[in-house]
């Protein structure tokens, strides 16, 4: 008795203890978690940028009696014989409003284009020139970059190949010439490496032909506004040391809570398992009782096991009692004069 009573003792200290570790692994996680979140600060910055563009010309003439300047405004009608070249000027401006490591790259070309009259689609000849290579530069820690370039077209090299092409295959249709500024944009913000990652383009056609022309501006000027955003993380020293000793704290208790925890199992014999197994399985049927049944009023049949206990009670839907002592438990069903019982003590030969 005094054994069982010890053992009772260690079981009960042993599970006190768990709850108590597992009490307070469960708070220590929640302050921790609060003092991590707490911990990190995070700031959001919202990056603007523009971009804009701004495509020009004048138009040069040859030396004449009529004109007095050598260069004259644009948007007008002119003969096309007295025009020597078109000074274009081809700008784009990039800026934010945050320093950004950028490496862009930018390029000229041209096109020809002969078309059919009727349908500017239908292209019966194109060539391709390339009037700047493409370059590739870098600026960085800077809030954008500009981009200008000024060509000297020579207006009667392409008109002239492109009334010989019509000529010599009887072509009625109309000609231009398309010049196009391509940009290519990679731009580095703090830990984002493309912030900005995109290309843009604008254009100037030039019509061509050997009677008056308008020199249009088809040029898809641009001024574009964009932004993306930046989170900042950035850890509050005190509260980051503190949380990394809450850390260490609850993997000492973790290990306490385990320990315990396989100490109880440890410590839980036979007897003490099959009977709670009992009990979880069949409690549906079984009443505790605070007395045992006094055997001398019933005839007393004691059974061999629990199930077929279980099989007399179940037949008229009776109920187990069920009266449970230190070192031994008893389970019984009282059918008109009959006591059905079953019981199993700790010193069984079974449970040892």
């Amino acid at each position: 008795m005094e054994k069982s009573a010890l053992e009772k003792d260690n079981k009960n200290e042993n599970k006190r203890k768990l709850i108590t570790y597992l009490i307070s692994f469960i708070i220590l996680s929640i302050l921790t978690v609060v003092v991590i979140y707490n911990g990190v600060s995070k700031r959001t910055t919202i990056v603007s940028y523009s971009e804009s563009s701004l495509n020009d010309y004048l138009v040069c003439v040859r030396e004449n009696e009529f004109y007095n300047e050598r260069c004259i405004e644009k948007d007008k009608q002119y003969v096309a014989s007295i025009i020597d070249y078109l000074d274009v000027f081809l700008k784009y401006n990039l800026k934010a409003d945050e320093k950004l490591d950028f490496i862009y790259s930018y390029k000229i070309n041209g096109k020809l284009v002969i078309y059919d009259r009727d349908n500017e689609k239908n292209e019966l000849f194109t060539k391709d020139y390339e009037f700047v290579k493409e370059l590739k530069k870098v600026k960085s820690n800077s809030n954008g970059y500009n981009i200008e370039e000024n060509l000297k077209i020579d207006y009667h090299e392409y008109n002239n190949l492109a009334e010989r092409f019509k000529k010599e295959y009887n072509i009625i249709g109309e000609s231009k010439l398309i010049i196009t500024l391509t940009v290519s944009t990679l731009g580095k913000y703090k830990d984002i490496e493309d912030a900005i990652n995109h290309g843009f383009f604008s254009s100037v056609t030039i019509p061509l032909t050997e009677k008056t022309i308008y020199v249009s501006m088809d040029s898809q000027n641009a001024n574009i506004k964009n932004e993306f955003s930046h989170i900042e993380t950035k850890a509050k020293v005190i509260l980051f040391i503190l949380s990394v000793l809450m850390i260490i704290v609850l993997i000492n208790l973790f290990r306490y809570v385990i320990y315990y925890y396989k100490k109880m199992i440890k410590e839980e014999n036979k007897y003490d398992r099959f009977i709670r197994k009992l009990k979880n399985e069949y409690g549906r049927y079984i009443v505790e009782t605070e007395t045992l049944i006094d055997s001398d009023e019933y005839k007393l049949i004691e059974v061999k096991n629990f199930n077929e206990l279980l099989d007399k009670a179940r037949i008229r839907e009776d109920n187990i009692l069920c009266f449970e002592s230190k070192e031994e438990i008893s389970f019984m069903v009282i059918q008109q004069d009959h006591l059905y019982q079953k019981t199993y003590k700790r010193t069984d030969e079974e449970f040892k």
